[in-house]
């Protein structure tokens, strides 16, 4: 296990993201560049550590239906609102049954899920 404090250093008009939040918004280095850092994680296991960098298609939404935030990042030209809402939803409700199958919650800061399309172009 280890702690980890990342910064990523992206193009414009991309989306950063890790497994820890954001400390602030992304600052402009110069008008190809943007950094992000993000808050140190508490010790976690490195097959743990996600880092992605995302094309500005991309949105958000969130659950609030948790104790914790959990979002949803789709591509807004290829998923339909009712699709976003759909699964921001039925997330939040499998975290709230798995929270109480295990009778503990569980120590989550926040939960990214990332849609994605096929990588060979479909």
């Amino acid at each position: 296990m280890a702690i980890f404090q990342v910064a990523l250093i992206h193009p414009q008009d991309t989306i950063a993201l890790s497994s820890m939040q954001a400390q602030a918004s992304s600052q402009n280095l110069n008008e190809n560049w943007r950094l992000t850092k993000f808050v140190q994680s508490d010790n976690l296991y490195p097959y743990n550590l996600f880092i992605g960098v995302m094309p500005n298609e991309y949105e958000k939404s969130r659950s609030n239906s948790t104790k914790f935030p959990i979002y949803i990042w789709t591509n807004k030209h290829l998923h339909p609102k009712e699709v976003k809402e759909s699964m921001v939803d039925l997330v939040g409700r499998i975290y709230d049954e798995l929270e109480e199958i295990l009778r503990e919650p569980l120590s989550v800061a926040q939960l990214n899920i990332v849609v994605m399309n096929d990588f060979n172009g479909d």
